[in-house]
């Protein structure tokens, strides 16, 4: 978990994305972990991030209301990239990520599921459920976080207790990619509670405050 203040460089260009802040999984979000919101109806976001231990580039996209979509491609600085020994190269992985709203916010917060890294390696593999709110400028979220998203504050995993399935998730990750693996989405001893609070002090200055159950990737 990071438990000290991380600088890093994140640029968006967000093409009809209404000015909503992009997180490092290339979901609408904080700086690691997401919101209950979801981009526009046909938008799209390109995203550059370079950071430690990590570099993105991730592409977005509403292809219909109330469903995110990214791809990205990364580069792992620290792990060796295995396929060709002794070709000495950083670590790099591709993958996708979705992000689906099941209800939109009114009286009660908007609330989504998502999952990152499905279907890729599962270096980055997560999932959560989220809950959101808006008040003016105010605007915070809360969740349960599951694989990556466990290193915080975190008890028995809830979904144990619907099936025994839901217990083992598996360690690591695999070198080769491209392959769904349903079992693990959700799944393992533990869950985690995450939770961020931002506040537009201008119209395109936000400032944010996050708590990230994040395990590092080496971890």
């Amino acid at each position: 978990m990071i438990r000290s203040l991380t600088f890093y460089l994140f640029i968006s260009l967000n093409l009809f994305a209404n000015s909503l802040t992009i997180n490092t999984h290339g979901q609408v979000g904080y700086v690691n972990t997401p919101s209950a919101f979801t981009l526009a109806e046909s938008s799209i976001s390109l995203n550059l991030y370079t950071g430690k231990p990590d570099n993105k580039i991730i592409v977005t996209g509403s292809p219909f209301n109330r469903f995110d979509a990214s791809i990205f491609y990364s580069e792992i600085n620290g792990i060796p990239y295995t396929p060709y020994p002794g070709y000495e190269q950083s670590y790099k992985d591709k993958g996708f990520n979705f992000k689906i709203n099941l209800k939109e916010m009114g009286k009660y917060p908007a609330i989504s599921i998502g999952a990152n890294d499905i279907g890729g390696t599962g270096i980055y593999s997560s999932e959560y459920i989220v809950f959101s709110k808006k008040r003016n400028n105010l605007e915070f979220s809360y969740g349960l976080g599951w694989g990556r998203y466990n290193d915080g504050i975190t008890f028995k995993n809830p979904l144990i207790e619907i099936s025994d399935r839901f217990k083992s998730r598996g360690n690591g990750y695999t070198d080769e990619g491209g392959s769904f693996e349903l079992g693990r989405y959700f799944s393992g001893e533990k869950a985690s509670l995450f939770g961020a609070i931002s506040y537009n002090l201008l119209e395109n200055f936000k400032l944010i405050l996050e708590y990230d159950p994040t395990l590092t990737i080496d971890s």
